[in-house]
Formats: C-alpha cells, sequence, structure tokens
C-alpha cells in the first residue's frame, strides 16, 4: 500500500479522499511510512494528518523529525493547525537549524514555510522574521516575505 500511495503523490488521492475516511487505516499506515523508502507515502501523511478525523495529532511530532526536508516542510504546516501551542517554537527552529547547507533550496523552502507557519499563528515575532527574509539573498524566501507584508 505504501509503494501505490507513494506512487500517487501527484494527486494525492489515495491519501487526501480516501485514507483520510479511514482512521485505523491512516494511522497505521501513516506510522508504517515513518522513516521508510516511501518518502513520498511519508510527506503525504504528513501534510493530511489534520485531515484524518480522530486520528492521533502527536504522530505530527515524529513526521517533523523526518530526514526528508519535504516531510518536515509539511508536517511543519500540519502542526500550525494540530498542534499551534508548539508550531511557532518549530518555526524558529526550522529557520536558524542550519540541518542544510546555507544557499540550497531545502534551507530557503524551510524559511518560507517557517514564515507562513508565523503569519498563520499572527506571531508577534512574524515582522522581525519578515525583515530578516526581506535582507536575505535567496529570492523566493523575499518574494514570500513580500506578499506576506502586503496582506
Amino acid at each position: 500500500m505504501l509503494f501505490v500511495i507513494a506512487r500517487d503523490n501527484e494527486c494525492e488521492e489515495l491519501v487526501e479522499e480516501k485514507l483520510v475516511l479511514h482512521r485505523d487505516w491512516f494511522e497505521l499506515l501513516a506510522k508504517k511510512s515513518i522513516g521508510s523508502k516511501y518518502v513520498n507515502a511519508e510527506w503525504q501523511f504528513a501534510k493530511h494528518l489534520g485531515d484524518c478525523e480522530g486520528c492521533d495529532p502527536e504522530l505530527i511530532f515524529s513526521f517533523i523529525k523526518s530526514e526528508y526536508e519535504y516531510t518536515s516542510r509539511m508536517a511543519l504546516q500540519t502542526m500550525a493547525e494540530l498542534k499551534p501551542e508548539c508550531a511557532e517554537r518549530y518555526a524558529f527552529e526550522f529557520w536558524d537549524r542550519g540541518k542544510y547547507p546555507a544557499g540550497s533550496s531545502e534551507d530557503e523552502y524551510q524559511k518560507i514555510m517557517a514564515l507562513h507557519v508565523l503569519a498563520k499563528l499572527n506571531s508577534p515575532r512574524l515582522e522581525a522574521y519578515l525583515e530578516r527574509a526581506k535582507q536575505s539573498d535567496y529570492k523566493w524566501l523575499r518574494k514570500n516575505a513580500e506578499e506576506l507584508s502586503a496582506k
């Protein structure tokens, strides 16, 4: 099943439209996806955990620790919905964690998601991070900061 879900990563239909309706199956497969070779299944479960009514929201902490950048980024986005009391701290961590080389797209995308989470949470520190982003060498981070500032 994880292989099939991973192959459906462009459409996300199996997880987004089918599995979220079946909590037991969703949770079982979500747990099996964590750390598996089926990276394209793992990030889908991280992204859609909040859509699964009755699913254990604590699973988000396993996804946020993923070694795969996209999974951890989707987990941060979902955390803003499931665990907003924790999401701000993780957004700051993602911004400063230095896990990915400076100048890499992975580092830039982590920072972009951190900005969006801070905006979603109406963080009092959002303005400071928007200013940091505007001073960045990252083109897409600057663009996202400008767009968030304009809202």
